[in-house]
């Protein structure tokens, strides 16, 4: 085994009330294991932007110890407990102070931990892993030799040929194996308990506390088992956490000591321990062998959570007898514990990433690629890029690899920016870091014991730029003014396998038949194509509790059916088709796009026709980053003949038409250019006619432009909705037929584990019942056989005396 202390950086020390000088101070830590001390090499002080502290480079940071999975037993049942010292060294070398990792708990992501015992404060960011190792290296130094070869040695001698088991109470009395089994079957009804206990907890708290999720754990006879990390708080989600231990005792002293008193229970999350459950172990002991005790458990009530509903957590107990063993080949005192179940082969799978907001990323191709430890070979995956108010989100369809570790070292590269992680399979998120140690965003993540699709490595088509914008609610006639704010609410669906990240506008106050704007509502995803978006989208009209109000369905499918206008990228002037546009000292730059304006109605469910508001959402597809201001395209006016009168111009740009926003869809290529200015002879009597005329002229084309738009737009929404409505029947036949099949899978492992649970009972019951017998008839041999000897002796007797 391969025991390894990385430790990266040192914050927040003080040395204002001493004569240290920071500035020339290098930090070391300094740790003992199993008698071998290491030592780390030098943290040096650095005062980059965003830390001021010490930093360890490289390796200089890590302490590496090799152990023998006997010793390391031995160290987690003895001494779980590993101290680490920290050292300053500058003209004198200063002790500044230790702290403490459980090595029942060895697999730890990095971390802030407080420096203890110290005048100067501080904190040192630690991690600890422990894995396997192909060979243990050659000692450093001559005077280590002896020590390791005999420890070695000592720990191949000690490893026992029998099962291991516990030695409860005094040996002489300790001639039966028991197995003792606590199964954490489920913890549920704790929503209220815990919102009345974080309810006076700092926002930042409560979004690492749910990063982190919660978990159960116990300790008994030194070790410790906890369950998997879950976030649902009505009903966990982890699998049945089976802890097994293998006791040698005697029935009575069980009974009176070790199940006689309760064993504590504890949910926790990250730094803190929110609630205490008291198991009875005592049902055990009042239950002939083989005992099974299942049961409900409230949490203990605290002056927290006076008047509000406890949760509660489902526990089954067994004891069995399990063989009798001579006391002269008894083993030693140590404890095994298994944890059940655990798949054997996990998939790793990021989700999405998220990083602050900064210039856009230079990603042209639009891949991401992904290198992990326990793979030689990088990933390659098309990647989504989404700007959303202050953050940049980024996912992919199918960056997923094999995972046969418990933690997996990754490095995500996008484009020329690479960024590193530390992922564990208990935990959904983890912090991505730059090559300088410095945080820059989160990575989400999840495992799986399901094999991944394979992943696609090009999409056809080419990248487009999509812009969504919300730009106002209008809430309906009978909406409650006195609601709370709202918020628009929605995934992505770009991508085949996941929805990618929830994505929310800010949040308003709706009034009834009222339009209100909406802020920062403006999403751009990059690299996206338009077969990407056949499908619909969900908009969830939703509370500050993620409560939905209402639903509307949008579909931007008909983006690539638009007839493609162009615009300017330098004045944002909508271009005609054919048109020689261009300015001074300026190479020509345009971006090609269509645009779309529509009114969504919000239901109250899918299928209803309860109106709850109207979503105001304006689309672009475009083919260039970066983006001008999503506005409706204005119509193109021909630029003027160097000929024309100065008189005429200025009028025609007085008299210009406006175009409605509902109507500008692709008007820019359909407006025709107007007619060319009469000769100057007769400017002042026909001018003024041609400008009505064509203004009737363009009226009239804008009429039938609008009437045909709204056709097309009627006959491709009915069928839009036929569409949905068969779908959405379709989903949900689907979904009822799941679920029933899912109840009656569930009703039958039940059963058959019931069932399984009484086989096991009715064959130990009477494997016990025949060795009774076979007992009492030996009895009854040997007193046959004494009969039998005293009667012959006795006639024998009574023949003696008569001769």
């Amino acid at each position: 085994m391969e025991l390894e202390i990385h430790v990266r950086r040192a914050r927040n020390l003080t040395f204002a009330a001493s004569s240290i000088d920071p500035a020339a101070l290098e930090l070391r830590i300094q740790c003992s294991v199993n008698g071998d001390l290491r030592s780390s090499g030098s943290g040096k002080r650095s005062s980059s932007k965003g830390f001021d502290g010490y930093v360890w480079r490289g390796d200089a940071g890590v302490l590496r110890w090799h152990l023998s999975l006997a010793d390391f037993r031995r160290l987690k049942s003895m001494r779980p407990t590993v101290k680490i010292y920290v050292f300053g060294i500058g003209a004198q070398v200063h002790t500044l102070g230790w702290f403490f990792l459980d090595l029942r708990t060895p697999d730890t992501a990095l971390r802030w931990v407080k420096i203890l015992n110290s005048k100067h404060h501080g904190e040192v960011y630690v991690k600890s892993q422990i894995a396997k190792a192909s060979a243990v290296p050659a000692p450093a130094t001559p005077q280590a030799l002896p020590a390791t070869t005999t420890t070695t040695t000592t720990a191949e001698h000690m490893a026992p040929e029998s099962p291991e088991c516990l030695v409860v109470g005094p040996i002489e009395t300790a001639t039966d194996l028991f197995l003792l089994t606590i199964t954490l079957v489920n913890a549920r009804e704790m929503t209220a308990m815990i919102t009345k206990l974080l309810q006076k907890s700092s926002p930042t708290e409560i979004a690492a506390i749910k990063s982190a999720g919660f978990w159960l754990a116990y300790s008994l006879f030194d070790v410790l088992v906890q369950s998997d990390a879950f976030t649902s708080l009505e009903s966990a989600d982890f699998g049945l956490i089976r802890g097994v231990f293998r006791l040698q005792s005697s029935l009575t002293y069980l009974r009176e000591h070790t199940l006689a008193t309760p064993l504590p229970l504890f949910l926790c999350t990250i730094d803190r321990i929110l609630g205490r459950v008291e198991v009875p172990l005592r049902a055990l002991a009042e239950l002939d062998l083989p005992a099974h005790a299942e049961g409900s458990y409230p949490f203990e009530p605290s002056h927290a959570t006076k008047g509000t509903p406890l949760g509660v957590v489902d526990v089954a107990l067994d004891l069995v007898l399990e063989a009798r063993p001579s006391v002269e080949t008894a083993p030693e005192a140590k404890a095994s514990v298994t944890v059940e179940p655990t798949p054997s082969v996990f998939y790793g799978s990021i989700d999405y990433v998220e990083l602050p907001h900064r210039q856009h990323l230079d990603a042209d191709d639009g891949i991401m690629e992904l290198t992990t430890s326990s793979s030689d070979e990088s990933l390659r995956a098309p990647m989504v890029v989404a700007e959303h108010r202050d953050a940049v989100l980024m996912w992919t369809d199918g960056l997923s690899w094999l995972s046969p570790t418990a933690r997996d070292d990754v490095t995500v590269t996008v484009g020329e920016m690479q960024f590193h992680a530390t992922l564990l399979h208990d935990v959904r998120s983890a912090a991505l870091y730059e090559d300088d140690g410095r945080a820059v965003g989160t990575i989400f993540y999840s495992y799986t014991s399901e094999t991944p699709p394979p992943a696609t490595l090009r999409r056809p088509g080419s990248p487009q730029v999509l812009v969504l914008q919300v730009r106002s609610i209008k809430a309906g006639s009978h909406f409650d003014a006195s609601s709370a704010p709202v918020h628009v609410a929605f995934e992505a669906p770009l991508v085949e396998t996941k929805g990618g990240p929830r994505l929310s506008t800010s949040r308003v106050s709706l009034r009834a038949k009222e339009d209100v704007d909406v802020e920062a509502a403006k999403t751009v995803f990059c690299h996206v194509q338009a077969s990407q978006l056949q499908r619909p989208w969900q908009l969830h009209l939703e509370t500050a509790a993620r409560d939905s109000i209402a639903v509307a369905t949008l579909s931007l499918a008909y983006l690539g059916m638009l007839k493609q206008s162009q615009r300017c990228d330098l004045c944002g002037e909508a271009l005609a088709e054919n048109t020689d546009h261009r300015h001074d000292d300026e190479p020509p730059s345009g971006t090609t796009f269509t645009h779309c304006e529509v009114y969504i109605p919000a239901v109250a469910r899918p299928g209803s026709d309860t109106v709850v508001a109207v979503l105001h959402v304006v689309a672009t597809l475009q083919d260039k980053y970066p983006i001008a201001p999503v506005y409706p395209p204005l119509p193109a006016n021909p630029r003027p003949s160097p000929s024309a009168p100065r008189q005429d111009t200025q009028t025609h740009h007085d008299d210009n038409v406006q175009v409605s926003p509902t109507t500008a869809i692709g008007s820019a290529a359909l407006v025709p250019a107007l007619l060319a200015p009469a000769p100057t002879t007769t400017v002042a009597c026909t001018c003024v006619a041609t400008l009505a005329t064509e203004k009737r002229h363009l009226a009239e084309k804008q009429r039938e432009l609008q009437a045909t738009h709204h056709r097309r737009m009627e006959t491709l929404e009915a069928e839009w909705a036929s569409r949905e409505k068969d779908r959405v029947q379709t989903v949900r036949a689907a979904q009822h037929e799941y679920m029933a099949l899912e109840t009656e899978l569930r009703k039958t492992l039940a059963e058959l584990e019931q069932r399984e649970r009484r086989l096991a009972h009715a064959e130990e019951s009477a494997r016990l019942q025949s060795e009774l017998q076979k007992q009492e008839t030996e009895a009854n041999e040997r007193r046959v056989k004494r009969e039998t000897s005293a009667t012959l002796q006795s006639m024998e007797a009574q023949l003696e005396r008569v001769q």
